[in-house]
């Protein structure tokens, strides 16, 4: 009966100590997405800037080619 028991309490602790090892995977799981979430949005930002700041460039520089043309 002592067998059973040590056995059945030897596979309650490596349950248990799997169930630790998912639970601590699902936390840098969310945590790697959650700071893959935050790359992204900052890259989105960044491209996003960068492209408006080429299109108020381009518009500039046909501004300037429209008022020389009129000269």
């Amino acid at each position: 009966m002592e067998e059973v028991e040590r056995i059945d309490k030897r596979i309650s602790d490596t349950s248990r100590k799997q169930d630790e090892k998912i639970k601590k995977l699902i936390v840098k799981d969310s945590e790697l997405a959650r700071g893959i979430r935050g790359v992204k949005a900052d890259l989105e930002d960044a491209f996003t800037g960068d492209v408006m700041l080429e299109i108020f460039g381009a518009l500039i520089f046909f501004q300037g080619v429209l008022m020389s043309a009129m000269v």
